[in-house]
């Protein structure tokens, strides 16, 4: 398991891992801390780092889970 913050900014970001996954990730848990409420949608790219697109700012906290 590993986490982080991903930044605060909107639009596409592409996130990497501070330490990378040997062979899969399994799953993400991206959150929000604005006023938007909103969900940001993000896809896994590899065992490296995922992306993410947010139409608005506030800190965007990750959780990772993989091996």
């Amino acid at each position: 398991m590993q986490w982080g913050n991903a930044g605060n900014g909107g639009g596409s970001v592409d996130v990497t891992f501070p330490i990378s996954f040997t062979k899969t990730v399994y799953q993400i848990q991206l959150t929000c801390n604005s006023d938007s409420y909103e969900n940001p949608v993000y896809a896994i790219k590899d065992t490296k780092s995922f992306s993410y697109w947010s139409k608005y700012g506030g800190d965007k906290l990750w959780f990772a889970l993989g091996m």
